[in-house]
């Protein structure tokens, strides 16, 4: 008699504890925000891009082709991330080896470029019609970069919502010093792209039941900008014989903020992490017909002063000068204060450099934007008695050779 009772309490027991799993499953998982509860269901995400451009047909490697456009506009991967009202990183992919993100592959066998825009119908995320809610997009970076931009090492915890709006990632140059071609010097291995909602996530009806929730849109950005070089000589203008034409790009920034609106954060700690694109002969390719030269940037801003702004600068000298010479030149007056040897002209590439005697003060002047195209055009002429540099309008400009020829 008394095992048939311990039987029935051990088959009770387990009835109970069956229950309740089955009544945890049914309810999926939940989290609570500020007293308020959301739960863990499908939503339904449509993630297209902002327009940055035309298409090009080429896909050629060289500055002076554009990047092809499936090099420019593919999303490759996708990570998806999620936020509560209180920045605290969510976990929506319960049961997987990582939890706190969801991570998709969006190329195939037949497709290894990737797409442009794409439908998420299987994305799982905390819905609450009270609070709310930050849902992060990022593309084209691997998994194991996803897993490191959420994660504070030295805290050995996941990052709070104020802290992953600073997190930066670095733009993979093409430089030369990297085994480059220095013909590819201004492109890119890889663009990466953002994008996010903020607001509530809400339900069709009452029940949480899965492919219940409202659909989302999201629009993705680049996090880099296209700067168009469009540089031709004069008419009746030639360069010299026995001189050559050097240009680089100067206060390109490595790093970008992953999530705009940096600005709104930090003011004395932007960061301001510049490379070189070094000096390259281009005379070979100035004609009386135009040539655009590509440069692929970060992201830059930059607060109050011109010093930090990106910049073009552009060379006359004779056969026989190195890019070496150049560069060693003018690192040598920058530091001394001197004025170089080798005289050079620069022109700003921002969002209004125009402004810069103006309005020094004008937020965004110095920027240069995310998913944005600047195109400057820029003649080469004589003209005695002039400045090295004169702005006609806008982003036209003249560079008096006289003034550079050494």
């Amino acid at each position: 008699m008394k095992n048939h009772r311990l039987y029935l309490f051990i088959c009770l027991c387990v009835s109970i504890l069956t229950s309740i799993s089955c009544s945890q499953g049914k309810d999926e998982f939940r989290a609570v925000t500020d007293g308020q509860e959301s739960i863990l269901v499908k939503v339904p995400i449509h993630v297209g891009q902002l327009p940055m451009e035309t298409n090009h047909a080429s896909s050629d490697t060289r500055s002076t082709m554009p990047m092809g456009p499936e090099q420019e506009n593919p999303m490759r991967t996708l990570a998806v991330v999620q936020f509560d009202n209180e920045g605290n990183l969510l976990e929506i992919n319960p049961n997987n080896a990582h939890p706190y993100y969801h991570f998709i592959d969006l190329t195939s066998s037949d497709n290894l470029s990737g797409v442009i825009s794409t439908d998420l119908n299987n994305i799982s995320l905390f819905a609450s019609e009270e609070r709310d809610t930050r849902v992060c997009l990022i593309a084209n970076k691997t998994e194991t970069e996803i897993g490191a931009l959420l994660w504070d090492e030295e805290a050995n915890r996941n990052l709070l919502w104020n802290e992953f709006r600073l997190q930066t990632i670095e733009i993979p140059y093409k430089l030369p010093e990297k085994g480059n071609d220095v013909d590819s010097l201004g492109h890119v291995s890889e663009i990466y792209m953002y994008g996010h909602y903020e607001g509530t996530l809400s339900m069709n009806g009452d029940s949480p039941e899965v492919g219940n929730a409202k659909p989302l849109s999201i629009s993705m950005a680049r996090i880099i900008a296209r700067v168009e070089m469009n540089i031709k000589l004069a008419e009746d203008v030639n360069i010299p014989d026995g001189y050559h034409v050097f240009f680089g790009m100067y206060n390109v920034e490595q790093s970008a903020y992953l999530v705009p609106g940096a600005a709104n954060y930090l003011t004395d700690n932007l960061i301001h992490n510049h490379i070189t694109f070094d000096p390259v002969d281009r005379t070979e390719e100035l004609s009386q017909v135009a040539k655009t030269f590509y440069f692929y940037m970060a992201p830059h801003i930059v607060l109050n002063t011109r010093n930090n702004a990106t910049y073009f600068a552009i060379w006359c000298v004779k056969e026989g000068v190195s890019a070496e010479d150049l560069q060693k030149d003018k690192d040598e007056a920058e530091n001394s204060g001197k004025t170089p040897n080798y005289p050079y002209a620069q022109i700003l590439i921002c969002n209004d450099p125009l402004m810069e005697e103006e309005k020094p003060s004008v937020e965004g002047t110095y920027w240069i934007n995310r998913n944005s195209i600047y195109h400057v055009n820029l003649t080469l002429t004589y003209t005695d008695n002039a400045a090295s540099t004169r702005c006609l309008a806008g982003r036209e400009y003249e560079i008096n050779l006289n003034r550079l020829i050494h």
